[in-house]
């Protein structure tokens, strides 16, 4: 009976800055607004590169912060999830991707979200009308964040959905979660 906090998340990737992700958060039920913003670390972009396009890991890597910083929140909790990189959208929903590294991380995240006991509902929205379009892209700087009331962090992607092997998974995301 408790209502869906609703998030929307973002990634940028293009030659004019590193690779960065933002990530807007409502509680409708205490009206919380929280944003986290950051940038991909260089170790995930040194692995991700040898690739000719890697947007949709970047995009991803959104959904990771998103669960590293809103932990708290998440926990039991239903979550109406707006994304605008039909990849990702798509492997969320289904579960898997045809991109390995996409694929792999999927299961970590979905992992991560059935540890928390969150049910999530993905919708796809246009990058113009999602939330964290501006954020990903000037991180803290950005104005819209400011006028409508939300707490900004920033901190960097995590790198434990590509990083962790399958078999330390539950481990690692135990420990992480508190779980």
């Amino acid at each position: 009976n408790r209502k869906p906090i609703v998030i929307a998340s973002d990634g940028r990737l293009d030659e004019t800055a590193p690779p960065s992700i933002g990530v807007v958060l409502v509680d409708p039920e205490d009206g919380a607004r929280e944003a986290v913003v950051g940038y991909v670390p260089d170790v995930l972009v040194r692995k991700w590169s040898v690739k000719e396009q890697y947007i949709a890991l970047v995009e991803q890597s959104a959904i990771a912060l998103g669960i590293d910083t809103f932990k708290h929140r998440l926990r039991n909790r239903d979550v109406i999830w707006f994304e605008d990189n039909a990849v990702v959208l798509s492997g969320m929903v289904k579960g898997r991707c045809h991109c390995p590294e996409v694929d792999d991380a999927m299961a970590a995240l979905h992992l991560a979200f059935a540890m928390l006991r969150t049910r999530v509902w993905y919708e796809y929205v246009e990058s113009d009308a999602n939330w964290s379009d501006g954020p990903s892209r000037e991180l803290s700087a950005n104005e819209w964040l400011v006028q409508e009331g939300f707490s900004v962090h920033t901190t960097d992607a995590p790198a434990w959905p590509w990083l962790v092997s399958p078999e330390d998974r539950v481990t690692v995301l135990a420990g992480m979660l508190g779980a």
